[in-house]
């Protein structure tokens, strides 16, 4: 089946102004290069694999976890106590019914960490979310759309920020991705290939804000 190439260049649209730098003022912290100078002086608690997440220890507040066990939280509602830093070493994050953050970051470069079961509430220092914390693949086989979607819900949760796409891979999608006028996908020269066997769409109704980005349309 032959490819037809479509090369979308775009640039900030214009809704992505002032007001959004005003509406992100109390739900997001930059992150800057304090960060590292920051983690050095919180404690690091390995999270336990028997740990009861009804019932956390104050003392687990400003500190370090170090996630390596997969945790079901069993469909429930969980807070994170303040300022602390998820560093996903292996470990991940199911089932939830919604995980509030107060100044919560997260460590996990582009591993999956979450199954995106539930939503994110509260207030989280994170200016990017990639896929892969939800389970993309970016084979091109492998369908990531809900993937997409699940991090553009956290996002929009943050009041809007980036969504990270890494270079080389290509994301199939087959079915429309929601996104908001203040969250952008940076593709980073990724691939996506649109599934129109499933859903047909044009590009603009997926990415409102594209840079170095290849868009693969199955004819």
């Amino acid at each position: 089946m032959p490819l037809v190439l479509l090369f979308a260049v775009f640039t900030f649209y214009s809704c992505y102004t002032d007001s959004l730098d005003e509406s992100l003022d109390d739900t997001m912290i930059d992150n800057t290069d304090d960060d590292d100078t920051v983690n050095d002086q919180l404690d690091a608690i390995v999270i336990p694999s028997d740990i009861d997440w009804n019932n956390i220890p104050a003392s687990y507040s400003d500190s370090i976890w170090e996630i390596s066990y997969d945790f079901d939280l069993e469909g429930l509602a969980h807070k994170i106590p303040e300022n602390v830093v998820l560093k996903f070493t292996g470990g991940s994050l199911n089932n939830y019914t919604s995980i509030s953050g107060v100044n919560t970051k997260i460590d996990t470069g582009s591993i999956k960490s979450f199954d995106g079961t539930g939503i994110f509430v509260g207030t989280w220092g994170l200016e990017e979310v990639y896929p892969e914390w939800y389970g993309a693949v970016g084979d091109g086989a492998y369908y990531d759309a809900d993937t997409f979607n699940s991090a553009v819900r956290f996002l929009n949760t943050m009041g809007g920020g980036d969504l990270i796409l890494t270079t080389g891979k290509d994301y199939a999608i087959d079915k429309e991705i929601l996104l908001y006028s203040h969250i952008n996908i940076l593709g980073h020269n990724a691939n996506m290939s649109v599934a129109t066997t499933t859903y047909d769409v044009s590009p603009n109704r997926f990415f409102p804000v594209l840079q170095r980005f290849t868009l693969i349309k199955d004819q």
